[in-house]
């Protein structure tokens, strides 16, 4: 399609900036269904606005580039030592994504009602966002996991980047279930908390009240953004009749997207009741032998043991990107 002439590569870093959206709220698309809107009176993200006016292939190009320099820039940090940036670079730009990725999310769900497709608004570009840093890094994790050895290789995490890469790829494609994958950014609220257990654990912080209180955050923030949040995204999906007949030739994408929405409750529902448990064990300041006081049982919890593994960037339970 036409579209305007094309902004600058740094324009994505304004996609947290608010501003009028560009779309009407009287879109539609050329069959007169209607389209994803904006509610009255809120902001939206206008880099976006701009940005969602490229081909779908410079699009993911631009946000791939942009995760790249901020990859890159983790690792020219000069404070940081070659074996921190080893074993967490990446996880620099996964908590900078986390940030970037829930206030899109967020956005989302606050500006716009549910809809099965949204034309061209920004939140197909949001999902660019997300598909760019899926992809940049899955390429950290060859070279730092497979290439380089220098963690143990996650195959899980692998095929979960590869996955939604294609179902996010399908999904912006044929405009079908997006604001849905954009909105469920906002599970990514427990992301940064992670990063910052796995620093404090990476340096030898385990025995302190910080490490203690960041743990306790991170449950409750998981619980929020994921236990409640997931069970909602999904029921604003059911209230749309599961998009049934709005797919056309692509109705399959949406089918898909109900195992799927049981699969990852799943999933987070037993990462949740691991770190739950291990929470209790925490704050009843008991370990599996019964004895020691609160800070000293964090080591033994079994959320403070899928911390503790030496090397493994995604070791956390919580951890989904």
């Amino acid at each position: 399609m036409s579209h305007a002439s094309a902004p600058p590569p740094w324009c994505m870093i304004g996609f947290l900036a608010v501003g009028p959206n560009l779309v009407s709220a009287e879109a539609h698309d050329l069959s007169g269904q209607a389209l994803a809107a904006p509610m009255n009176g809120l902001l939206t993200p206008s880099y976006l606005g701009k940005l969602m006016l490229l081909p779908t292939l410079q699009c993911f190009l631009l946000s791939s580039m942009l995760w790249t320099v901020v990859l890159l820039g983790a690792w020219a940090l000069p404070c940081v030592s070659l074996r921190v940036k080893k074993q967490g670079a990446d996880r620099v730009m996964s908590a900078v994504h986390s940030l970037v990725s829930f206030a899109l999310g967020l956005a989302a769900e606050i500006s716009f009602e549910p809809s099965c497709r949204v034309g061209d608004t920004w939140l197909r570009a949001a999902l660019q966002v997300t598909l760019g840093y899926l992809t940049i890094d899955a390429v950290s994790m060859m070279v730092c996991d497979v290439w380089k050895r220098w963690r143990p290789i996650d195959y899980t995490m692998l095929v979960h980047h590869f996955f939604i890469i294609i179902c996010f790829g399908l999904g912006t494609m044929y405009d079908a279930g997006v604001f849905f994958a954009v909105s469920l950014m906002v599970n990514e609220a427990s992301t940064p908390v992670v990063q910052l257990l796995w620093y404090l654990r990476f340096t030898h912080r385990k025995d302190t009240r910080c490490y203690f209180v960041t743990g306790e955050v991170m449950v409750l923030a998981f619980f929020v953004s994921r236990m409640l949040f997931i069970p909602y995204s999904f029921y604003q999906f059911a209230s749309l009749n599961f998009c049934i007949g709005q797919g056309g030739d692509f109705q399959w994408l949406f089918w898909v997207m109900i195992p799927n929405y049981f699969f990852v409750y799943a999933l987070n529902t037993f990462w949740f009741v691991k770190m739950a448990q291990g929470s209790l064990k925490k704050l009843r300041g008991i370990d599996d032998q019964g004895k020691g006081t609160i800070l000293e049982s964090v080591e033994a919890s079994s959320l403070s043991h899928n911390m503790s593994k030496p090397v493994s960037r995604r070791a956390e339970p919580s951890l989904q990107k």
